[in-house]
């Protein structure tokens, strides 16, 4: 039989030095970019989510430095992307807009560090390394523990091999040239195995503990030849008698119950020098069972321990650092909370003092409505009568003196009218006799007489029973106030005003074929004007809890839609919208 056993290849380290950095500041890429340059990182950029995870998806990367604020595509789901891609990326978020939220996400992302705008490019880079330090001591383990997989695996497979050719020889005993040529085949096999390891391997006697056999690696990781081992004890590898004893102790436990054992252990160099060894010994036995020989493969993982250590001390630097970000962002929170509450207690004492100013508006209202219904609309009816009646006893007057009297009685009539409309138009009682919808009805046929102005209104699913009068009186100054507006403003012809119950909300919406206006200059200068249609309208619907959204444009009209939220039952039959 042919005997041969592949040696594995030798793996070329890797060194993970691919840079991606993603932000949608190009000036920040820009620096970044040219400071990890010059530390001899290659390097690339990209100012979006999207053009990175098409990079990702094309490219090795071995560390992202990732803004989490950023459009179409944030951070968070780049970050979601490389998990999915199941690939060892490392990621180190870089953001100026911080909270504790946004911290805790992005470490529960599986981001390696997390950094705050603005950072020191000292902090930066030592994270940088940290990152690229811990992808390498990675990698190098892996390769390391492949390497002992295959050196296991070779020498199991010489082993086995050593087996059948002992089996050949017992069945084939007559023919001796053909046992002694596998004999030496499988000795050869054997030599030629632990020549090529690269970790050390002891074959030593299960009841002495005596050292049979070693490969050439024993020399290079402990300092001692192959004649300097052989038939020796294993106790003057060990630190010391009572650890020798231990881990012997420990060895043939494992042994025992489960055929193999594997541990991290300290062992002494020829030296003295005290380093940390990767033990996994194997039992070899005979056909009877018995326990023939025990196989040990030593590997030397100090660097890799030193490198652990130095890990383990950036990571707690790491949580340190952390935990005092944490608390300062939450102290910042706390803060944030406490003004934004101040605030909002404020904007509500101004709401509740508007909402009084306004009902004492109203009230003013109906005092000067009396006052002009009740005094002045009835001394000037008392002077018209007079006037009516001033020549009654007096035949001869003269005509042009009866004349003027009557035009001054007319003027007066005019007077008389515009009082009592006055008073109408201040006056609110019709709320309460007629309803908001009839009253609103009324005061549009009367407004669109009285301006020349055509007015349509359509009222629909309205249940003024279940309207409070606090919702009626500032549905219907508010289309007093926005007839007024586009009698003043809009040079329009016609006006629609639509009044519909839609759950959750009553919806008014006035729109005219007027000239229309630039919104935002027309919101601003009515303020430096102090024009206070629109903005009185709007400070109603804040008041009643609601939204106002105008639409106009030059020449096209105006559409003034307004949402009050119904605050009667909590179910109702739902109707669409006009």
């Amino acid at each position: 039989m042919n005997l041969a056993l592949k040696t594995a290849d030798t793996a070329i380290p890797y060194d993970p030095r691919k840079i991606l950095i993603v932000d949608d500041e190009p000036r920040m890429c820009d620096s970044l970019k040219a400071l990890l340059s010059s530390e001899g990182y290659e390097i690339h950029t990209y100012n979006s989510g999207k053009e990175a995870i098409k990079h990702l998806g094309k490219n090795r990367v071995d560390l992202v430095l990732l803004d989490i604020v950023m459009p179409e595509i944030d951070g968070h789901r780049v970050m979601d992307y490389i998990n999915s891609q199941d690939t060892e990326t490392l990621v180190i978020f870089i953001t100026g807009y911080a909270s504790v939220e946004s911290a805790i996400e992005a470490l529960r992302g599986r981001a390696y560090d997390y950094l705050r705008k603005p950072f020191e490019y000292e902090e930066l880079l030592k994270a940088v390394k940290n990152a690229l330090d811990q992808k390498r001591l990675k990698s190098k383990r892996n390769r390391e523990d492949h390497a002992l997989q295959e050196s296991t695996r070779r020498l199991q497979v010489a082993y086995d091999q050593s087996i059948i050719y002992a089996k050949q020889l017992n069945e084939e005993i007559a023919d001796r040239k053909r046992t002694e040529k596998a004999l030496r085949a499988a000795n050869t096999l054997i030599e030629k195995t632990f020549a090529s390891l690269d970790e050390a391997v002891f074959v030593v006697d299960p009841n002495t503990r005596t050292i049979v056999a070693c490969n050439p690696a024993v020399e290079r990781i402990f300092g001692y030849s192959e004649k300097e081992v052989v038939g020796r004890n294993t106790e003057f590898l060990h630190v010391s008698r009572q650890i020798y004893e231990y881990f012997g102790r420990k060895v043939y436990c494992a042994l025992n119950a489960r055929g193999v054992y594997h541990s991290e252990f300290r062992m002494q160099r020829k030296n003295g020098d005290v380093f940390f060894t990767d033990h996994t010994i194997t039992e070899i036995v005979d056909d009877s069972g018995q326990r023939t020989a025990v196989v040990s493969v030593v590997r030397d993982i100090d660097q890799r321990k030193q490198a652990e250590e130095a890990l383990k001390e950036a990571h707690d630097e790491l949580e340190q650092r952390i935990e005092e970000r944490t608390y300062e962002l939450s102290r910042t929170t706390e803060q944030l909370k406490l003004e934004l509450d101040e605030r909002k207690r404020a904007r509500d004492q101004i709401r509740g003092l508007t909402h009084q100013l306004m009902m004492a508006q109203e009230s003013e209202r109906q005092r000067i409505s009396r006052e002009l219904h009740d005094v002045l609309g009835q001394e000037l009816s008392a002077l018209k009568i007079g006037l009516d009646t001033f020549f009654d006893n007096q035949p001869e007057a003269p005509p042009e003196t009866r004349q003027r009297l009557s035009e001054f009685s007319k003027i007066l009539k005019g007077a008389i009218t515009t009082v009592r409309d006055l008073s109408h138009t201040l006056r609110s009682t019709g709320l309460d006799k007629r309803g908001l919808v009839s009253t609103v009805r009324l005061y549009c046929e009367k407004f669109s007489r009285r301006k020349r102005l055509k007015v349509d209104f359509f009222a629909t699913g309205i249940d003024e029973s279940r309207l409070d009068f606090n919702t009626k009186i500032n549905l219907y100054r508010m289309i007093q106030e926005g007839l007024n507006n586009v009698k003043k403003h809009a040079d329009a012809n016609h006006v629609t005003i639509r009044l519909v119950e839609s759950f959750p909300n009553i919806i008014l919406g006035i729109e005219d074929d007027g000239k229309g206006f630039d919104v935002q200059n027309r919101l601003v200068s009515a303020l430096d004007e102090k024009h206070m249609g629109l903005g009185s309208m709007k400070e109603r619907v804040a008041l009643l809890g609601g939204k106002m959204r105008i639409e106009s444009r030059a020449m096209q009209g105006t559409k003034i839609l307004i949402e009050i939220p119904f605050k009667g039952q909590k179910e109702w039959p739902i109707r669409k919208p006009f």
